[in-house]
């Protein structure tokens, strides 16, 4: 995984009312939920963190996130349940929810996308990849043209 910091779109003009959006980072594994968390924050996005799929569904509930990056393979409740659970919130309905898996077959991203995810990246992720579809993915939930040059 490499870090870059340096992304076409300003992450403020995407968040809810006019704030900075958020992202939850799902990942039992510390250093890529390390990663994946220092890039979001390099982005713009207020991070919040979580090692367990129930610590995440928690912490959705409380911090209302804009974007989750959902690790499938989490221990106890897993990243599949996770998503399906937020698609049946409510007020957690809307998020875009990216999972990411080490275990990348077209199986798993079908039964991921079924579950509630918007999309799929297999490990070893491209992190600006995974920061520039969840900006791309804001832009258009708000319904702006923010996206500029980023094309999907």
């Amino acid at each position: 995984m490499s870090t870059c910091g340096s992304y076409p779109l300003d992450p403020k003009a995407s968040g809810s009312r006019g704030r900075a959006p958020r992202a939850l980072v799902i990942e039992d594994a510390p250093e890529s939920r390390e990663v994946f968390a220092y890039e979001f924050k390099a982005a713009g996005f207020v991070v919040s963190e979580a090692a367990t799929g129930e610590e995440g569904l928690d912490l959705a509930r409380s911090s209302h996130p804009d974007v989750i990056v959902l690790d499938l393979i989490l221990p106890g409740v897993s990243g599949f349940s996770v998503a399906r659970v937020l698609r049946a919130l409510e007020r957690e309905r809307n998020v875009a929810i990216l999972a990411v898996s080490g275990l990348a077959s077209e199986p798993l991203r079908h039964e991921a996308i079924e579950s509630g995810c918007d999309a799929f990246f297999g490990k070893p992720v491209i992190v600006e990849a995974l920061v520039e579809q969840a900006l791309r993915m804001l832009a258009r939930r708000q319904g702006g043209d923010a996206a500029g040059s980023v094309k999907p």
